[in-house]
């Protein structure tokens, strides 16, 4: 899966990524958590999904809440260009379909946000209008163990 590892933040292409109205495309997407125990496994990986398309998106610094999306502007955090990481769509994948769609090549690490810009998106997450109430738990939850982890 490259030389990232597969932990929040981190930065995947999805080759034949599924949107929820069943087309097929590539896509940018951004893991929100990292299943551990049997009950997370059972869960799944949470993704969110990433546009470089402006539309009518605002260039507002990092969090805005009341449109579920996170702005990253261009080259930072490995992004070239100005990207909304859009929380109003997570995506849950089962963990063995995120193994196997790495092994054959349809699912590749390409990068990873900062340990701080991390942070501010799982915040984020936590503010956003469209987030529901059980991925909010299971981003939190996963995202504490993941701060206890690099503490270690």
């Amino acid at each position: 899966m490259g030389g990232t590892q597969l932990e929040i933040g981190a930065i995947l292409f999805h080759k034949r990524f599924e949107f929820f109205d069943g087309e097929l495309g590539e896509k940018l997407i951004v893991l929100l958590n990292e299943p551990e125990t049997p009950e997370e496994i059972e869960e799944g990986y949470i993704f969110a999904r990433t546009t470089s398309q402006e539309k009518s998106r605002f260039r507002e610094p990092e969090c805005q809440p009341d449109r579920s999306e996170f702005f990253i502007a261009a080259n930072n955090d490995w992004f070239l260009n100005d990207t909304w990481v859009q929380l109003y769509e997570l995506y849950t994948f089962d963990v063995k379909t995120v193994i196997e769609d790495s092994l054959t090549g349809v699912l590749e690490v390409k990068g990873r946000l900062k340990e701080n810009k991390t942070g501010q998106l799982i915040n984020c997450v936590n503010k956003a209008t469209d987030v529901s109430g059980l991925h909010k738990r299971i981003i939190n939850t996963s995202y504490k163990h993941y701060l206890t982890r690099k503490k270690a």
